[in-house]
């Protein structure tokens, strides 16, 4: 689970990562094609070399400035990643935990019926007992579907928060 975690949280960082090698590549072979022309010419064209290799070192620094950006934006949908999982997991946890409260109420539940079933004078009181624990039995069922309605908006709502962050910083 740990490395499928890792893995997810690190896709969007690498995904980055390789478009910025692919960037500085394309910026050095530019680089090395405009130096290699220079080196060719002769000496009378030396001063329209010298101002073909400034473009060239702006085009190289400012491609370097925006791999920077794209490496603090694949930094920054890490992190929310990060802390949309560590949210989820949370969610999971709790709707874990009331299923399980849930489970032990319906335990205890099940032996009250019993009980009163064996102790009941009277089949009109039983019933009424009966009826009160299916009553209580179907609000905790009710809690217990609203409580995950709401785990499930939560992480439906996160889901779409990381996606739009995606979709954005890729834009970039």
């Amino acid at each position: 689970m740990n490395s499928a975690n890792r893995y997810y949280r690190d896709f969007p960082v690498r995904s980055s990562i390789f478009s910025v090698i692919h960037l500085i590549l394309d910026c050095f072979k530019s680089f090395f094609k405009v130096l290699n022309g220079m080196c060719r010419q002769s000496a009378g064209d030396q001063h329209e070399n010298a101002s073909s290799m400034a473009a060239a070192i702006e085009e190289l620094t400012f491609s370097i400035a925006h791999m920077s950006d794209l490496a603090n934006d694949a930094n920054t949908l890490s992190q929310s990643s990060c802390e949309l999982t560590q949210s989820a997991r949370d969610v999971v946890g709790k709707t874990v935990s009331m299923i399980n409260d849930i489970s032990k109420v319906i335990g205890s539940t099940a032996q009250l019926v019993e009980l009163l079933g064996s102790k009941a004078e009277n089949a009109g009181q039983a019933a009424l007992v009966i009826r009160e624990i299916a009553e209580q039995t179907n609000l905790l069922a009710l809690n217990a579907a609203i409580e995950a309605a709401r785990a499930g908006a939560l992480l439906l709502w996160r889901m779409r928060l990381e996606s739009w962050l995606n979709a954005h910083a890729q834009s970039y």
